[in-house]
């Protein structure tokens, strides 16, 4: 009877210790979890930057394409669905290149 008490008391301590080392890996994975969930917020946030400076050269050649085809800018404005002051700021920005180029 006093060796399976023994056998007992060895396996719950037996139990009692991976389950310590099971809790340990749990709090590092989800340690780990937390910083990779944040590495990609991160991510997202330079992967939208990224898209906007894409959009806004693309936006700034098409611009810039219709104005040399003769179109006015409130007419660029209405077809590319941009505001007309960011049109006409593109148009002055562009001005002020090739003063200051010459």
């Amino acid at each position: 009877m006093a060796f399976l008490v023994i056998v007992e008391f060895i396996a719950l301590v037996v139990l009692w210790r991976g389950k310590l080392r099971l809790k340990e890996e749990l709090a590092h994975l989800n340690h780990k979890c937390n910083q990779m969930k944040i590495a990609v917020a991160h991510s997202q946030v330079h992967a939208d930057k990224h898209r906007e400076q894409i959009d806004t050269l693309d936006t700034y050649g098409r611009v810039m394409q219709m104005h040399r085809s003769g179109e006015s800018a409130a007419v660029i404005s209405e077809r590319l669905k941009i505001p007309l002051n960011k049109v006409e700021m593109t148009l002055k920005l562009e001005r002020m290149k090739k003063h200051g180029a010459q």
